[in-house]
């Protein structure tokens, strides 16, 4: 048996099941047939075995945003990294949560979200060469947008905006202004799913 594995399974199951507030050293130990002394031997602490639970997040996370790589034009892939941000926040809710809510999370996982900035700043740089000379800010620009994104999903999980609201409609209304705002695409962009 490999200890360490049969931990971050346990986590996982709790974690995606119950949620972070469930997660225990004790139980996951006791869901393993362990004593808790044992789990604290592979990991410090919740929070390294959270961060675990992040790492695969990122992994499924990355998956979601390379998708946006199916669209034909850039503003349509750029569109694509927005709603996929979306679908895979709102389908995997507690992955999201320990991606960004545990203090202190793999490093692995900081290189996963590196890279992921990095693939959101290369969409941004090729809509931005498609309609302005000016490449300059394409890394701020991108951070910008993942930051809108992210800044709308936290308080959409942590139920902050009316029931009533359709919330995929406004995130998608609100990223598309965000888009056009910011000169990446132009100001009668219709997004793919839309145009059909």
């Amino acid at each position: 048996m490999n200890t360490r594995a049969t931990l971050v399974a346990s986590a996982r199951t709790i974690t995606l099941s119950d949620g972070i507030d469930a997660l225990t050293m004790r139980r996951v130990a006791k869901e393993c047939g362990l004593g808790t002394m044992t789990a604290y031997r592979h990991f410090a602490n919740k929070e390294s075995l959270l961060g675990e639970i992040a790492f695969e997040g990122f992994d499924l996370f990355c998956d979601y945003f390379y998708r946006a790589l199916s669209g034909p034009t850039p503003a349509d892939r750029l569109w694509l990294c927005g709603k996929h941000y979306l679908d895979f926040a709102t389908q995997n809710p507690r992955y999201y949560e320990a991606m960004f809510t545990v203090a202190d999370p793999a490093t692995r996982s900081e290189t996963q979200m590196a890279t992921a900035l990095q693939f959101l700043t290369d969409r941004v740089a090729e809509a931005r060469d498609e309609h302005t000379m000016d490449s300059s800010w394409n890394k701020a620009t991108a951070l910008s947008l993942f930051s809108h994104c992210h800044g709308m999903v936290v308080l959409h999980l942590a139920a902050r905006y009316d029931p009533a609201l359709d919330f995929p409609t406004f995130f998608k209304q609100s990223l598309l202004s965000s888009l056009v705002g910011a000169n990446l695409v132009p100001a009668d962009y219709r997004p793919p799913e839309e145009t059909s």
